[in-house]
């Protein structure tokens, strides 16, 4: 029995971000996406709500803490978040790649 009423994907706009859209995308599902490109982004969305989900997007850079916060918060109060996909990130880096080639 799926369980999940509202889902949260980063990244949505292109590859593995849309593809889980697309999949999550049905009657009874909320989706709430998160890309850096409008046009896509609004592609997708458009094929999810073709599938029966309620579909609300948003252009956000991850990197941009106050605006990510703002944003999930606001659709958490609208309607609480059961499975959040962050697809799109930041990383503080895992070491100098050229440092460690030359070890």
């Amino acid at each position: 029995m799926n369980t999940l009423k509202h889902v949260v994907i980063t990244g949505a706009s292109s590859g593995l971000g849309a593809a889980l859209a697309i999949r999550y995308a049905a009657p009874d599902i909320r989706l709430s996406l998160l890309g850096r490109h409008q046009g896509r982004l609004a592609d997708i969305a458009t094929a999810a709500r073709n599938k029966g989900a309620r579909v609300t997007t948003a252009c956000v850079d991850v990197t941009d803490r106050t605006e990510m916060e703002k944003t999930l918060l606001a659709w958490d109060d609208e309607q609480p978040v059961d499975l959040a996909i962050a697809n799109a990130g930041t990383s503080a880096g895992t070491g100098n790649v050229q440092e460690t080639l030359n070890q």
